[in-house]
Formats: structure tokens, C-alpha cells, sequence
């Protein structure tokens, strides 16, 4: 006796079921299908109510979606054998149902070969007897050939972004988002080449039948067609090929995972990036980009406007390689120029304010739409400072105190005499000595050895070094000289001072 078994369909999109009806011979296989429905909510009350022993769905419907369903008949304890169907944008929601127990999930348009797979081991998880199917097809199928790929294909996905003008504004870029992603659909769709669609505010194309180089080509042609038609730049990632459209969603995720790089679009000089590529043919040395960013921050300093700007433009270019795609990155390095041009105002005797704050820093870095707003950003915060400074040396006596004090910061662990200071400030070095103690309320000579033993302060207590080490590293001629100057300043002894704060450390 022929076991019969009962089968219901359920997709929104009634083409889908009635292609399904039409391209299996059913009968044959010993599936009789009792109910088809568009929602989600019909399907769970039939599989309730007549408890088929296989269930046909499509992951998202309106009322229940196919998860709501698999883990209501799951908590029922209910035998039905499941298979979802899914639009590609929702191949990670279908994963999640293979948890609940589903046989398998099938990528929209539906192949032929993998529809019948899963219903075979359906047929074989309840029977244990895997039937071979008498006939697959209906004779007349011609109008079915969206929904169902018999031949062999190959795909490689392919990631789409605009490059909106620093000055657009948020209705705008909604109206150019949508007239960027008709256009492409309309374009896919007369060349009959693939299908596209919407995924993380991203548009997804899905480029059919043709090899990488010839893809390249085509998203060329692409590309020159939106700036001609929605006057807009764009910018594109292509990813690998595969052959089977079960391979597309591990595909697309290493597009994805340079998505990033849309970011910094604006500063990117290609636009049509490569997956297996690099987007940056030269690495950038660290130690190249640490000496770009400390002369950027002295001619911040120093008022050196012209340097400054230079430095910047260059600071940024390195920030964009350095950060390779990643925000945060990018973010990072400019608050570490941001703190590095704080701490030196903070010598001098201006006030920083937030810049001090690293997390407030890097959210204001966050909260940027593009690379080009990210370094404007930071920038401006730089010329903040640069404003500070100035005004603080709205005088000429204001501003060589000022630059007196940077330059002792600067060179305190040099043989820095009040000759070299005065004529570094272009001053008779008789006047220099009473200019510099007017506004430091001690004269030079205190004041470069208070610079040196407070850079010595943490040599003693963060390092191994001797005392003889340390003295020479910050200025002075010998450990006794440096002992006495410590002696005199902190009542104790440089060894002495060490001892104590190791002690208090472990205690």
C-alpha cells in the first residue's frame, strides 16, 4: 500500500506557490498538497488543525513569520517536516531555523535540483525509503523560468553605495537613495543580468552568467550610467564568483566586509573595489606617520600656520591609509593628535577643556557621516586650540613667554644656558633673564631645573634606570647635581622618593 503524504505551501507572493504546484509532479513523489495560504497565521492554524507531515514556507510572511511557526509546533511537539524558503536578504534569518529543527532552507529563485533534494530527505526522515521521483516537470514550464534555474550559472555578488556630497542634506539623500536604487533595479532588469536588492542600508546585486573580469566591465558601464543619468557618484565592491547560489550569502559577507571602505569613499581614489585587491598598494610606516602627526601638533604650537595646514592635509591622507576602512581606527588616530596638542597647551598654561575627554573626542568622531566630515571634525578642534593660543599671546611679551616656555618643554634635556634661550626669543640675554622671571615668577634657571626633575619623576618610579641614568636623560650634568636639585625640591633624596612610592605601591 502506497504511503500518501500530506504537504501545505505558504508564501505572500501567490506566483511562488502556484510555480511550485505546477513544476513538481507532486502525485508522483506521494505528496498531496491540502491547503496553500499567504500568511503566516493560516499556515500555523492548518499545520495545527491537519498536521501534514511537510510544510512548504516562505521565512518572512505577514501574521507569524516562519520561525514564529517552526517554534510554536516545535513547543507543541508536533512531526512536521519543514523547508523554508528565502529571499537572499533574509539568508541569515533562515539560518537561525535550521536551530528549530527545519530540513533545509532554499534561496529565491528556487533551483530545480535543491527543491527536490529537500523534499527527499523529508520523505526520508519520515519514511526511511528515499523514493526517486517519476517526473519532475510539467511539459509546459516556459513561464516559470524566474522562479526555477536549471542550468548551470555562476554568480558573484556585488556591493553598491552613493558617495553623497559633503553638503547634501538627510531628505535629500533619502530622494537620491531612491532614485540610485530604482535606476539600478530598472538597468539589472532590462539587461536581464541578475537582481538586486536592499540589505544594511546597501544596495546588493547579484550579477548572473558572467565571469569576474567581464562583472568589472559591467558595473563600469553601471557606474557611468548613474553619473549620467542621477548626475551621483557611487562606489562598488566585487566580490567573488561561485557557481551555486547557496554560495552567494559567504560571498556577499566578504563584500560586506569591506563595506567599511564607503566610509572613506570621498578619499579613496578608486571606486570600483576588488574583494581578492588591495586598496592601498603602500603600507604606511608607523614611524612615518607618528613624525607627520608631532610636526603637525609643534607647528600648531609654534603658530606656524602655513606648516600646519600642510601637515594636516598629509596627517589626514596617512590617517585615511593607516585606518584602512575602519572608523574607529580613524577615529582613534586623530584623538591621539587631538590629546597629544591638549597636553602641550596644558603646559603652556591653556585650558584644553573637553579635549581631554577621550570618549567625548571619539564620539564626536563617531557621530560623522563621511571621512572628509570626520577630519573637519578634528580639525576644527585644532583650530580651536590654535585660536586659544593666540589669544592668550594677544601681546608680543604674552608670546615670547609663551614661546620661551614651549622651547624649555621642548629641549630641557639639552645644555639649555639663558644665551640660547635669549637669542632663540631674539632678546638682549640681560633683559631675557628679567622678562622670563616677570612672568614665571622664578627665574630661568629654577624654572629649567623644575621642567627637569619633573620629567625625572616618572623615570623613577615606571623604570629600572639608575639615578646616574636618569639625571642625564633630563638634563642634568651628573647623579650628584641631580640629587642635590631633587634634595632641595622634595626633601628627600632621589632614592629615597623611589623606595617610598615602591613601597606605598605594593602596600
Amino acid at each position: 500500500m502506497e504511503i500518501r503524504m500530506k504537504m501545505i505551501l505558504a508564501d505572500d507572493e501567490v506566483v511562488i506557490t502556484k510555480g511550485i504546484q505546477k513544476l513538481v509532479d507532486w502525485n508522483a513523489l506521494g505528496i498531496t498538497i491540502i491547503g496553500v495560504y499567504e500568511d503566516g497565521k493560516s499556515a500555523f492554524e492548518a499545520i495545527v488543525r491537519n498536521q501534514p507531515e511537510l510544510a512548504l514556507l516562505d521565512i518572512s510572511m505577514p501574521g507569524m513569520t516562519g520561525i514564529d511557526i517552526i517554534r510554536e509546533c516545535a513547543a507543541l511537539k508536533l512531526d512536521t517536516q519543514f523547508i523554508f524558503i528565502s529571499g537572499f536578504q533574509d539568508f541569515e534569518y533562515a539560518k537561525s531555523a535550521i536551530k528549530y529543527g527545519a530540513v533545509d532552507y532554499l534561496l529565491k529563485p528556487i533551483i530545480l535540483e535543491e527543491l527536490i533534494h529537500a523534499v527527499e530527505q523529508c520523505i526520508t526522515n519520515i519514511t526511511g525509503i528515499r523514493k526517486e521521483p517519476e517526473r519532475l516537470f510539467m511539459e509546459n514550464r516556459n513561464e516559470f523560468t524566474k522562479l526555477v534555474e536549471v542550468e548551470n550559472t555562476c554568480y558573484v555578488p556585488v556591493l553598491a553605495d552613493i558617495v553623497y556630497p559633503a553638503s547634501m542634506g538627510a531628505q535629500m539623500k533619502k530622494l537620491v537613495q531612491f532614485s540610485f536604487y530604482s535606476f539600478v533595479d530598472e538597468y539589472i532588469g532590462r539587461l536581464g543580468a541578475g537582481i538586486t536588492f536592499n540589505r544594511a542600508e546597501k544596495l546588493v546585486i547579484v550579477w548572473k552568467g558572467m565571469e569576474r573580469e567581464q562583472c568589472f566591465e559591467e558595473v563600469q558601464k553601471l557606474q557611468k550610467a548613474l553619473e549620467e543619468n542621477i548626475r551621483q557618484k557611487s562606489m562598488f565592491i566585487v566580490g567573488q564568483l561561485v557557481d551555486r547560489m547557496s554560495d552567494i550569502p559567504n560571498a556577499y559577507e566578504k563584500c560586506a566586509a569591506m563595506s567599511g571602505y564607503f566610509f572613506f569613499a570621498d578619499w579613496i581614489p578608486q571606486t570600483i573595489l576588488d574583494v581578492s585587491g588591495e586598496v592601498y598598494g603602500n603600507k604606511v610606516q608607523m614611524e612615518r606617520f607618528q613624525d607627520v602627526r608631532d610636526e603637525m601638533v609643534n607647528a600648531l604650537v609654534d603658530g606656524s600656520t602655513g606648516v600646519f595646514d600642510k601637515c594636516f592635509s598629509l596627517f589626514a591622507t596617512l590617517v585615511c591609509k593607516i585606518a584602512d576602512g575602519k572608523r574607529e581606527d580613524a577615529c582613534f588616530y586623530y584623538c591621539t593628535a587631538v590629546r597629544m596638542a591638549a597636553e602641550r597647551l596644558t603646559v603652556l598654561g591653556v585650558d584644553a577643556g573637553y579635549a581631554n575627554d577621550m570618549k567625548k573626542l571619539l564620539e564626536m568622531g563617531r557621530a560623522a557621516e563621511s571621512y572628509t566630515q570626520l577630519a573637519e571634525v578634528y580639525h576644527d578642534i585644532l583650530l580651536q586650540f590654535r585660536e586659544k593660543l593666540q589669544n592668550m599671546a594677544s601681546n608680543s611679551e604674552k608670546q615670547n613667554y609663551l614661546k620661551a616656555k614651549a622651547y624649555i618643554e621642548a629641549h630641557y634635556a639639552e645644555n639649555l644656558t639663558l644665551n640660547i634661550l635669549a637669542e632663540e626669543i631674539h632678546m638682549n640675554p640681560y633683559y631675557f633673564s628679567a622678562f622670563f622671571k616677570k612672568n614665571a615668577g622664578i627665574n630661568f634657571k629654577d624654572y629649567v631645573c623644575a621642567i627637569r626633575l619633573e620629567h625625572a619623576i616618572p623615570l623613577l618610579v615606571s623604570s629600572d634606570k639608575k639615578t646616574y641614568e636618569i639625571a642625564v636623560e633630563v638634563g642634568f650634568t651628573d647623579a650628584r647635581t641631580f640629587t642635590e636639585a631633587f634634595q632641595k625640591h622634595f626633601q628627600e633624596t632621589p632614592s629615597a622618593y623611589r623606595k617610598r612610592i615602591g613601597s606605598s605601591d605594593r602596600n
